[in-house]
């Protein structure tokens, strides 16, 4: 059974992204704005049916811009951020003080364990490391 138009109740645009290149979408009327789901985007309130379908295939005269497909590769942009503040000040502080603090962990146990019999079988364990290291062809 097909319903006819609620008058006076809004349309809107649910563009759906199928595929990579093969964006789909559907119009629908709702008292409140439908909730998209992922790889959705919804667009307006429209007055008529005909704005709104007019609003997934290009732009309208006096209507919202064409409907752009959601952003998928919004991951990328983060990426590049990521990369960017490798050289922010605060960044290169922060490394340092990690790097420290590891450094004082590493001492810190070496001392509690320097004397004890674990201790000495790690340093001795380091010290044949360390030859066999050394006698390595480079």
């Amino acid at each position: 059974m097909v319903q006819s138009p609620a008058p006076g109740r809004p349309w809107w645009a649910v563009l759906t992204l199928t595929s990579k290149f093969a964006p789909s979408g559907r119009v629908v009327q709702s008292a409140s704005k439908p909730v998209a789901a992922p790889g959705q985007t919804v667009e307006g309130p429209f007055a008529t049916r005909a704005l709104a379908m007019a609003a997934l295939h290009g732009p309208v005269a006096g209507g919202p811009p064409h409907i752009s497909p959601p952003n998928l590769l919004g991951g990328i942009d983060a990426v590049g951020h990521f990369f960017a503040n490798l050289t922010d000040r605060q960044t290169v502080v922060r490394v340092a003080e990690v790097i420290l603090g590891g450094l004082l962990l590493l001492i810190g146990a070496a001392a509690l364990v320097k004397d004890t019999p674990v201790g000495k079988a790690v340093y001795s364990a380091a010290k044949k490391t360390a030859v066999t290291a050394a006698l390595l062809p480079k």
